[in-house]
């Protein structure tokens, strides 16, 4: 569900991803904050919708004794722009996200 709200940025459905303090990318933010941000991005970068595709061969996940589960994973990004002259893009993410017992998302960072 994280990444197909990801990609549909519909807010109401995207902020119930996210625990209400969150590691995005570069810094913690509120889930709100997060949220704004992406949905700044589509609006700036006149992106009509991003498609992210997992790549099953690269999950590998593990669960703490807290119920935390990290997943590192690699997933493709397809972003569709609203505008003609740009050229829609495509490229590879690794991310490593961490995941609470209550199946929300704490962290999403890039992984190299």
């Amino acid at each position: 569900n994280f990444f197909k709200n990801m990609s549909e940025n519909k807010p109401k459905d995207l902020l119930k991803e996210f625990t209400p303090k969150a590691f995005y990318y570069t810094a913690e933010m509120s889930s709100t904050d997060i949220v704004a941000s992406i949905s700044k991005k589509y609006t700036e970068d006149k992106i009509k919708k991003i498609t992210y595709t997992l790549k099953p061969e690269s999950v590998f996940a593990k669960q703490d004794n807290k119920g935390i589960v990290f997943v590192d994973l690699s997933v493709e990004k397809e972003i569709v722009y609203n505008v003609r002259k740009k050229k829609n893009d495509k490229l590879t993410q690794n991310l490593a996200l961490k995941i609470n017992s209550d199946k929300l998302v704490q962290s999403v960072k890039f992984k190299k």
